[in-house]
C-alpha cells in the first residue's frame, strides 16, 4: 500500500510539473525536443530520488533490488502522466527488457554515443518515422554513486553488490563504466 501511495504521490507531482500541453503540434520538432528533454529529466529526477531513498535506507544491494522490481513501473506511470512511451536502452545491458527495439536504435545509440566522444553534448535529437516523432538522448554516467552498480567490479563494485546484480540480471553487461562515459540512451516516443 505503502508503494501504491508513493507512486500516487510521485504520479501527482509529476503531473503538476508537466508542460502546459503534452499533445504538440506534428509539424513543430522544436517543441517535442523541448518536451523529450523535460520528459527525460523528470524521469530520471523520479529514479534517482527513489534510488536514493532506496541506498539511504538499506544500501546499494537494495537499489539492485529496486532497480529490478520497481524502475519499469515508474517509467509506465510517467508515459501514462506524459501520454508518450519512455524507456531506456543501451548497447550495454544490465536487463535485457531494455534491448534496442529495432537496427534504428542501434545506429541512434552509435551516433549519440560518438557525436558524446567526439563533441561532449549531451543534445537529443527528434526523428519522425511512420507519423510518429521519437526524442533520442543521450543517457552519460554523471554520479560516483552510479558507479557503485555500474562502475569496475571488485574496485568501485563490491563483491557483494557485484553477487546480487550476478543474481538478479545472469546477463549483465552494464559494468566497467567510468565517471562521464556514455551508458545509453533515452527514448520517448510521442503518441
Amino acid at each position: 500500500m505503502k508503494y501504491f501511495f508513493s507512486l500516487f504521490v510521485l504520479s501527482v507531482t509529476l503531473w503538476s510539473c508537466k508542460p502546459n500541453s503534452t499533445k504538440v503540434n506534428n509539424s513543430n520538432k522544436i517543441n517535442y525536443e523541448e518536451l523529450g528533454n523535460n520528459i527525460t529529466a523528470q524521469s530520471q529526477g523520479a529514479i534517482l530520488t527513489k534510488l536514493s531513498t532506496a541506498i539511504q535506507q538499506k544500501g546499494i544491494e537494495s537499489a539492485i533490488i529496486y532497480c529490478n522490481t520497481n524502475i519499469s513501473n515508474i517509467m509506465d506511470s510517467l508515459s501514462h502522466v506524459y501520454h508518450c512511451k519512455i524507456r531506456r536502452t543501451s548497447l550495454k545491458l544490465r536487463n535485457t527488457a531494455n534491448s534496442p527495439r529495432n537496427d534504428d536504435e542501434v545506429i541512434m545509440l552509435q551516433q549519440l554515443h560518438e557525436n558524446y566522444v567526439n563533441h561532449k553534448t549531451t543534445q537529443g535529437r527528434v526523428v519522425e518515422r511512420d507519423g510518429k516523432f521519437i526524442y533520442y538522448k543521450p543517457i552519460i554516467v554523471m554520479m560516483n554513486t552510479c558507479l557503485k552498480c555500474h562502475g569496475e567490479p571488485n574496485q568501485e563494485i563490491s563483491s557483494n553488490v557485484l553477487k546480487k546484480i550476478q543474481e538478479l540480471y545472469p546477463n549483465d553487461q552494464a559494468t566497467g563504466f567510468k565517471l562521464n562515459d556514455f551508458r545509453g540512451m533515452w527514448v520517448v516516443e510521442f503518441e
